[in-house]
């Protein structure tokens, strides 16, 4: 089987790459020609140069291949406004989706947020058919992460092939900017005295691209799935991250 990964030399795409390869599978990445590709170094991969903008290149890139992979974040400037945002995120959705369709693939698995499942009425605990219900209407991530989320399960709707993931905040190898690793380097190096307390649910990074694999294996089309694995709390996450005391 082959996969193509988007969003490959991140920090999700990266481990999830490793993951297939661990599984046998052939991968093909799609990579900008600007894009840094250490985090793939060694790995036996085929690289394709791309972008989700260029519908002639997600063509190239998606033909031949079996499941395809959308690790690709979108994280527009929190300086433009929601709704510029979210016609630039459907463009490049909707070119994907269109290519994934012409391929003819057998799986397309797009990953979504957390921030997309909505907080149930009674207080408990979230489920994938907890609708979205942004409390920041003028926020352009979490907006263009919901339509996209939206466009992406419309075409689930009428055939295509598709489903959802939604990872919590996940921690792990090949955070190379680093992303959510911030956190804990922050608190590891004690540069972290005040923080927001509250609820929180992570994951190892590994145990999402194996999510994954299983969504694209036994996922049902149209469907979401939570990806988590610990429920904490912010004070419980420092604490965990703090270094052993002397003594």
């Amino acid at each position: 089987m082959k996969a193509l990964v988007l969003g490959a030399t991140g920090f999700l795409g990266s481990n999830l790459v490793r993951t297939l390869l661990a599984h046998g599978q052939q991968v093909r990445v799609l990579v900008r020609p600007t894009s840094s590709t250490r985090t793939l170094d060694g790995l036996n991969v085929e690289r394709v140069l791309g972008d989700l903008r260029d519908p002639d290149s997600l063509a190239h890139a998606c033909a031949g291949v079996q499941v395809i992979y959308q690790t690709a974040s979108y994280y527009p400037p929190k300086t433009i406004p929601a709704n510029v945002a979210t016609a630039q995120a459907l463009m490049e959705t909707q070119n994907l989706l269109t290519a994934a369709q012409h391929a003819s693939v057998g799986r397309l698995v797009f990953t979504s947020t957390l921030t997309t499942i909505g907080f149930p009425a009674d207080g408990g605990l979230a489920t994938e058919a907890c609708p979205f219900r942004s409390l920041f209407p003028n926020n352009p991530y979490l907006m263009a992460k919901a339509a996209m989320e939206d466009l992406v399960l419309d075409a689930a709707r009428i055939g295509l092939p598709a489903v959802v993931v939604n990872p919590t905040a996940f921690f792990g190898p090949y955070d190379s900017k680093p992303t959510s690793g911030t956190q804990i380097l922050m608190i590891a190096r004690r540069l972290m005295p005040l923080y927001i307390a509250g609820k929180a649910n992570v994951i190892d990074v590994r145990d999402v691209a194996v999510g994954m694999v299983r969504a694209a294996e036994r996922g049902r089309r149209g469907e979401r799935y939570i990806l988590g694995n610990w429920n904490t709390t912010q004070t419980e996450l420092k604490r965990a991250g703090l270094p052993p005391q002397p003594g």
